[in-house]
């Protein structure tokens, strides 16, 4: 049984990208059609900064019972704009509030019917 305990994050974060430049362009026209930053989001473990590369967000995506991990990526702290600590709710408790869910939506008319008047 994996014995690793490292929370679910999503890490939103600036990648480097090209700019739009079909051709040989002037630089001052690149640069004015840029439309800011490139922004990709990540979703895994994040391992403990004191067990991970300096200066980096580390997180990993898979883990097996014997605590191998795989897919890692480590995104530069400069690069990081956001991380969010996502909760998981279990699947008995995902259950129960889609059903109550469905129990409170009124039931939809339908077109096609009409109320008989009196």
């Amino acid at each position: 049984m994996a014995r690793l305990n490292h929370p679910i994050v999503l890490i939103v974060w600036a990648d480097a990208y090209s700019l739009p430049a079909p051709d040989w362009t002037p630089l001052d026209e690149v640069i004015a059609q840029d439309e800011g930053e490139y922004l990709n989001k990540t979703a895994g473990f994040l391992i403990p900064k004191e067990q991970s590369k300096p200066g980096h967000h580390v997180v990993y995506q898979s883990i097996t019972p014997d605590d191998d991990v795989d897919d890692l990526i480590a995104i530069p702290d400069a690069l990081v704009r956001s991380v969010t600590v996502l909760e998981a709710a279990s699947c008995a408790q995902k259950k129960t509030r889609n059903h109550e869910r469905k129990k409170k939506k009124p039931p939809r008319p339908d077109a096609t019917t009409r109320t008989p008047t009196t």
